[in-house]
């Protein structure tokens, strides 16, 4: 059985009340839940439905104190709900003794309740104009179970909206081309007319005209196909486009297969070949799993790190479309949820750093290796590029520390000969050591907790790849280079590149 349920604050508004009625009266909720109803004559007013029954604390009800509970004899168990009100002037703790003793009651007794409340917390995190002393930003899970609990419901719910939102069909009829115009049709149906008429007659003049017909239909569609291409042609301004156009273009495309290793022999299987290549591109990784270190110093935490302002503005730095990690989510899901996504990413990125522990499935990776361009052969690890497919939350989370870090790292600190990670240089080198980013990062005095998560984003990771029928995982716990990682945008004196 499902029940939907609505919570609304009528500030003893009369409009509200029938505002609200207007929306139960289209079916909007099975209970609603109010608090500061609107009251008249000592009694609450605005709320006669004969479709819905009316529970106060007592016939007056005039008292903001008083906090109505009822209890619901539902099958296959019961269910309690609170409408519970606090003051923003209220002196004592928060919630109130009758609240905390039916939510014992509730556990002990393994009843379900229900709580609509208007806490009246206000906290400029949040847009309020002003702090009280509800202002508790959300804390997180403060255990690795609970945190990766609330990660696979947040998983589900997103794969789940994609599928219901986007769901797959199978395409009716022949989508026109974009060259077709008006005038093409009208030259086939003409083309179509000639052409029954030449067969019905069996004349040869009549079979002239509709060649000579036939002939004009042709030259438009060609006419039509260059003017069609040149006006695709002049859009493209982006490099990317410009690629992808390049690779449909290309007569052929090298595909991985069989490939020699370093002893100059040539692999024998699949499985094989996937271990040259990891080895080749991930050195220093193993077959065994490895638990990284978890870091457990108590450290403050700064409630401006992950405000929704930065989960947003992290969430819109990527491109929609980009190719989603194992989890299956794009940065479009996240982009499209909005603020239900930015709230819950909050609780998440809060709780890991309150665990200390990136969470285990944001440390898997899909490595895909891509030819790379301009090679006369394919034929040895070095002619293929790995292209890593890691979670778009942890991304997210990366996006965030890195603008911390920049906001702390004075900019002095920055060496004028450190070209590579820079904003403006991208691509020049593409690894870096981590050991070298967390020892410059603890000089700098960054807190404890913040470095042992980065060294966890650069070296506890596994990536896994897939060559025909096999598939293989590498575990990189003490992996010497770390590449396409947000954090080491960061340069800062005192780290050590290595080009390749």
């Amino acid at each position: 059985m499902s029940l939907r349920l609505l919570q609304i604050n009528l500030n003893h508004c009369k409009a509200a009340s029938a505002a609200l009625l207007l929306r139960l009266a289209g079916g909007g909720a099975d209970i609603v839940l109010i608090q500061e109803h609107w009251v008249l004559g000592g009694k609450v007013s605005g709320l006669g439905s004969a479709d819905y029954k009316l529970f106060v604390a007592n016939a007056q009800a005039v008292s903001l104190e008083l906090r109505p509970a009822v209890s619901l004899e539902l099958r296959p168990a019961p269910i309690r709900l609170l409408s519970n009100y606090m003051a923003y002037d209220q002196e004592g703790p928060i919630p109130e003794d009758i609240a905390r003793s039916l939510v014992s009651d509730c556990a002990s007794n393994k009843i379900g309740l229900i709580i609509g409340c208007d806490a009246n917390a206000h906290h400029t995190q949040w847009g309020s104009s002003n702090v009280n002393t509800r202002e508790s930003a959300p804390e997180g899970p403060h255990s690795t179970v609970r945190l990766l609990n609330l990660i696979n419901i947040f998983t589900d719910a997103c794969t789940s909206a994609c599928k219901a939102s986007c769901p797959v069909v199978k395409p009716r009829g022949r989508k026109k081309p974009p060259w077709w115009n008006h005038n093409l049709n009208e030259l086939r149906k003409r083309s179509r007319s000639l052409f029954n008429q030449a067969k019905a007659s069996d004349i040869n003049e009549a079979w002239l005209n509709y060649k000579r017909q036939l002939a004009v239909y042709k030259k438009e569609i060609r006419r039509a196909k260059r003017h069609s291409w040149r006006a695709f042609c002049s859009d493209i301004e982006s490099t990317s486009e410009a690629a992808r156009l390049r690779k449909i273009l290309s007569k052929s495309s090298p595909s991985l297969g069989y490939i020699k290793n370093d002893n100059d022999t040539w692999t024998t299987s699949s499985e094989e070949s996937l271990e040259t290549l990891l080895t080749k591109h991930f050195p220093g990784c193993s077959q065994h799993s490895l638990c990284s270190r978890q870091v457990l110093n108590e450290v403050p935490l700064n409630p401006s790190l992950f405000s929704p302002n930065n989960i947003a503005w992290a969430i819109n730095s990527f491109k929609p479309f980009k190719s989603p990690g194992p989890d299956g989510i794009a940065p479009a899901h996240l982009q499209h949820a909005g603020k239900t996504a930015i709230n819950w990413l909050q609780s998440i990125f809060t709780g890991i750093f309150r665990t200390g522990q990136i969470p285990e499935p944001w440390k898997n990776s899909e490595v895909v290796f891509i030819p790379k361009a301009g090679k006369a052969s394919h034929i040895t690890a070095k002619d293929f590029r790995p292209i890593s497919l890691t979670s778009f939350l942890l991304k997210t989370f990366e996006r965030i520390l890195s603008l911390h870090l920049r906001a702390i790292i004075p900019c002095d600190l920055i060496s004028n000969s450190q070209h590579a990670y820079r904003k403006d240089i991208e691509g020049a080198f593409n690894n870096v050591f981590p050991d070298a980013i967390t020892e410059a990062l603890t000089d700098l005095g960054i807190e404890g907790r913040l470095v042992g998560l980065i060294n966890q984003l650069l070296t506890s990771r596994a990536v896994t790849s897939t060559l025909g029928s096999s598939t293989l995982t590498s575990y990189c716990q003490t992996h010497p280079i770390i590449r396409d990682s947000s954090l080491v945008a960061c340069p800062i004196k005192g780290t050590h590149c290595k080009e390749t």
